[in-house]
């Protein structure tokens, strides 16, 4: 199976427009993405060492006569039986890369219990929901998805029919959902109704990833789950090293363009977020909302202590892996990209608290779901539980290198001796589970139209880092605009 390369994670899509759009893509679409077939029986699973995930015991499964509403699929069995004959095609859409050691550890068991040949659909995490528009509009989605909540492509798919309610199911099978973290499963559910299930949960963008050995030569504090803003300013101060526009270490870097981050700076300051509690209003306009973002402006073009979050080359993550960057906020999994340093000791606190008791996580889940396309809905159900399924968490969990470590959504994951025992450095597994029992909630736009209010940000985003406009009146009076502009519009 072809590993992919490592990508920013919820980059935002462009094209990514409404319910109605997603039937208008298809005069404009890119190719669909090529099928790569799963290999029937793998001599084993590949690593890590974890249990191979059983899917859940299909005896007691549900008699879904009208499971997917918006498809109406043929009756189902009573119970989930392998089909007699030629196994039954499942496609499942996934991104290339992040999640790679799970597949050859759950899907060849899973596809001989239910005979069924799966064509696992990869493509870069940047084209990942745009490819899945794309075979919408051409009637050719597969069976199982995978879209995220941060930046509203999973409540797009329910909200427009997309992803199928699973909620018979769980009632006719009494699934327990307490297994998965309560927020995990309240992000899960859009209008009411259970359009998915939590395959991954983290509190975003709240790592402090930092260069132990250079804090330390400069005299700099270690930032620890205390420390305050300014203490990150002051150590960023003390081990940025310049001469002229050659810059020997830097003393910080963020995420790039990433409307997570972007909700993450509106917390730093108090009890702020970027939209109201209904999702239809900006608040960019008040201070405390505002806090982060001059906070951000500060560290590039006042202090002077930051790389640029949108350099590739290299980018911020490889900077920090090869010695050069010292403070670096990113997600909680990136850390699988750092397990493995050994030319310098590093760490992962969690960010400070703001000025308002505020810590600025983000209470995100990545979601899968079952499609009103496929044929073999039920069958695609149980696959849901062996993607979410305690044994599959862990396996994501120690992946290691380009791959995510970002674990299933769910405290007996998260907390398990199989995750909290891995070689990380001191207390950054520890402060993985702390952040998650800490994260904040998230609040959706109301209309969904979450890839919107990225585009809108970028640019204004990409100017304030870049010092090309300074944090003023003038400033957050565009930026406030630009994000009501795209609340104001309804629900595609």
């Amino acid at each position: 199976m072809h590993l992919g390369s490592s990508v920013t994670r919820r980059r935002l899509l462009g094209g990514f427009g409404g319910v109605g759009a997603l039937a208008l893509l298809a005069a404009c679409a890119a190719p669909a993405p090529t099928a790569t077939p799963i290999p029937a029986k793998p001599a084993e699973a590949p690593k890590p060492a974890a249990p191979a995930v059983a899917p859940a015991k299909p005896a007691e499964a549900p008699k879904p006569a009208e499971a997917a509403k918006p498809a109406a699929p043929a009756a189902a069995p009573a119970a989930v039986k392998p089909a007699a004959g030629a196994p039954a095609p499942m496609r499942l859409h996934v991104r290339a890369g992040p999640e790679e050691d799970l597949w050859p550890a759950i899907i060849p068991q899973f596809e001989q219990k239910y005979n069924v040949k799966f064509e696992l659909i990869q493509v870069p995490h940047a084209e990942h929901v745009q490819k899945m528009q794309t075979m919408i509009a051409a009637g050719e989605l597969g069976d199982v998805i995978h879209n995220f909540t941060g930046d509203s492509s999973f409540q797009l798919f329910v909200a427009s029919g997309i992803a199928i309610p699973l909620d018979k199911y769980v009632a006719d099978e009494k699934f327990e959902l307490s297994q998965y973290y309560k927020f995990t499963i309240d992000l899960c559910k859009v209008d009411g109704k259970l359009g998915g299930l939590p395959f991954k949960g983290h509190p975003s963008r709240v790592g402090i990833f930092h260069n132990i050995d250079l804090l330390k030569a400069a005299g700099a504090k270690i930032p620890t789950n205390n420390s305050t803003y300014d203490d990150l300013v002051e150590a960023a101060k003390k081990v940025h090293k310049q001469t002229g526009t050659d810059v020997e270490t830097y003393g910080w870097s963020n995420p790039g363009r990433d409307i997570e981050f972007y909700i993450l700076m509106s917390r730093f300051g108090g009890k702020g977020d970027i939209f109201s509690a209904d999702g239809k209003k900006s608040r960019l306009n008040e201070a405390e909302v505002q806090w982060g973002w001059t906070w951000t402006h500060d560290m590039f073009n006042v202090h002077k202590v930051g790389m640029n979050p949108l350099a590739t080359n290299p980018d911020p993550s490889t900077a920090f892996l090869n010695g050069k960057l010292a403070i670096f906020r990113s997600n909680v999994g990136t850390k699988a990209a750092y397990q493995k340093i050994d030319k310098f000791k590093w760490g992962m606190t969690l960010a400070p608290k703001g000025p308002g008791g505020q810590r600025g996580s983000l209470a995100q889940a990545d979601v899968v779901g079952v499609t009103k396309f496929s044929k073999v809905p039920d069958i695609g159900w149980q696959f849901l539980k062996a993607m979410t399924s305690k044994d599959a968490g862990i396996i994501l969990g120690k992946q290691t290198g380009n791959k995510s470590a970002t674990p299933g959504g769910r405290a007996d994951v998260y907390e398990s001796p199989d995750l909290v025992k891995l070689p990380y450095p001191e207390g950054v597994q520890d402060n993985t589970a702390l952040a998650m029992k800490e994260a904040e909630p998230f609040t959706a736009p109301y209309n969904f139209r979450g890839p919107e209010v990225q585009r809108a940000i970028d640019p204004l985003y990409d100017s304030l880092v870049l010092g090309k406009s300074k944090a003023d009146k003038a400033y957050y009076d565009q930026l406030h605009q630009a994000v009501q502009d795209v609340l104001d519009k309804g629900r595609p």
